[in-house]
């Protein structure tokens, strides 16, 4: 199980509501046998984790809390299949050893609604001045979007918050990997994506990976 939640800006509590939800949705794969499930049943199980996790902030959604929203990106991995669902506008990535990228899911932003509709084009999206705005989030419009992918020896799994992806290019990110793979050391690529986004990123971050 991967997940990262970013609390969303200008929201009381973001910094709450994305533990809660990184905490619930772990605690709900050691308590399900996920392991034993079929894909299908993977899908379905984090389409409902993620539902979980928004009644769980919305319970706690108190005081100073009112209000708390996150974003939450999630993968389970079995066997050679990864399955991933997003709620919000933090990333999953899917690269194989030679820098392909097989999967990428689609953030729940303003911009992207506008590129979807054929009202801007793609250049204009990583740069609108509206990139924060989000049309779906784990406490406000609520959608999970589900992927699945199968996995091969080399192919690394990556997920991102905002302030990797919008402030480092989807190539820098590529090179990181690519440029490790024979060290096939995860470690040394997060820390390398981490400087690189030290260096730019005008918002906290986080980033994890899994190398297949």
């Amino acid at each position: 199980m991967l997940a990262v939640a970013d609390g969303v800006g200008g929201n009381n509590a973001g910094e709450v509501a994305s533990n809660l939800a990184v905490h619930e949705i772990t605690n709900m794969m050691y308590s399900y046998p996920v392991g034993e499930m079929e894909t299908e049943d993977v899908i379905n199980f984090l389409k409902v984790a993620h539902q979980k996790v928004r009644e769980v902030i919305n319970k706690e959604s108190v005081g100073e809390k009112v209000g708390m929203d996150t974003t939450l990106v999630s993968s389970v991995i079995k066997d050679d299949i990864a399955v991933i669902a997003n709620t919000g506008d933090s990333k999953a990535f899917v690269i194989d050893k030679g820098g392909n990228v097989k999967l990428k899911t689609k953030e729940h932003t303003y911009p992207q609604y506008l590129f979807d509709e054929g009202i801007i084009n793609k250049d204009d999206v990583k740069n609108h001045p509206l990139n924060n705005m989000l049309t779906c989030s784990i406490t406000g419009n609520f959608t999970v979007d589900t992927y699945k992918v199968d996995l091969i020896s080399g192919d690394s799994i990556i997920l991102t918050s905002d302030g990797i992806h919008d402030y480092i290019y989807k190539e820098d990110i590529i090179s990181s990997i690519k440029d490790n793979i024979f060290g096939n050391n995860p470690r040394e690529v997060v820390a390398e994506i981490s400087e690189k986004a030290f260096m730019s990123s005008k918002d906290n971050f986080t980033v994890l990976l899994y190398k297949h």
